[in-house]
């Protein structure tokens, strides 16, 4: 048997992992100074690739698209944020390159609206948290309640761009999936203040 003052330690250790590991997938708040917006995001973003190996080794194209509300005087409204960026210098598309998206999950395709809004009219006047990527360029898109919750549930996700110089249908398959910490914003957990 063993003396409990060696088990307390490990007891207490696993607890706090626990704690830390919940917290990962907390929503986090932020309030933008700029616009008097509130934003309330998903922990992580779901990430999308695709492999570039004619560009060259290991090469890879990202979309980041991580879920937000923005509470602007009381009124709510939905959005994805969507960080596109590359492995790849690509010094010729050194301008954002806004495309149409097509965000397809299990049988049914949602189009990302027209060419995303102006993030500072959506209320984001900087994007509070670290940039995926080098060169990642933000674009932000309206999003419904429908969309996030078949979303959540939905086996298979992946999204295609239109418009793409280098392929104009391009698909890009999930990398990371960000299905916990979009679920934990879908059901008003309490945020993080950032």
């Amino acid at each position: 048997m063993r003396p409990l003052h060696l088990l307390a330690p490990l007891l207490l250790m696993s607890a706090l992992h626990a704690c830390t590991s919940m917290d990962a997938l907390r929503p986090r708040e932020h309030l933008d100074r700029r616009t008097g917006a509130t934003l309330t995001m998903a922990a992580q973003p779901w990430i999308f690739a695709r492999e570039q190996p004619h560009l060259a080794v290991h090469a890879r194209d990202y979309l980041s698209l991580q879920a937000v509300e923005v509470n602007v005087g009381g009124q709510l409204a939905r959005y994805l944020v969507v960080f596109d960026w590359s492995t790849v210098d690509r010094r010729e598309h050194a301008a954002p390159r806004q495309r149409r998206l097509i965000l397809e999950l299990d049988d049914r395709s949602w189009i990302l609206q027209g060419e995303g809004v102006d993030p500072r009219a959506a209320g984001i006047s900087e994007w509070p948290l670290k940039s995926p990527g080098l060169g990642a360029h933000l674009h932000v898109y309206p999003a419904d309640e429908d969309l996030l919750r078949y979303w959540r549930l939905a086996t298979d996700a992946r999204v295609r761009s239109e418009g793409d110089p280098d392929d104009p249908d391009a698909r890009l398959e999930t990398w990371r999936d960000g299905r916990a910490a979009l679920a934990a914003l879908l059901d008003g957990g309490s945020p993080l203040k950032e």
